[in-house]
């Protein structure tokens, strides 16, 4: 299978989106998927947030 891997610039996009989307008191998974992100990508944000 297939996967769209994407460079530095889109990533930190979405993971500045996902904070943003935090602040709003939305929960990790939610804002990963309003982002756009799969839910592979989640447990590097519960790692890194703040």
């Amino acid at each position: 299978m297939l996967t769209k891997r994407l460079g530095a610039e889109p990533i930190v996009t979405k993971m500045r989106q996902v904070e943003v989307l935090q602040c709003g008191r939305k929960s990790v998974a939610a804002a990963c998927k309003d982002a756009g992100l799969s839910f592979a990508y989640t447990p590097c944000l519960l790692t890194h947030s703040m």
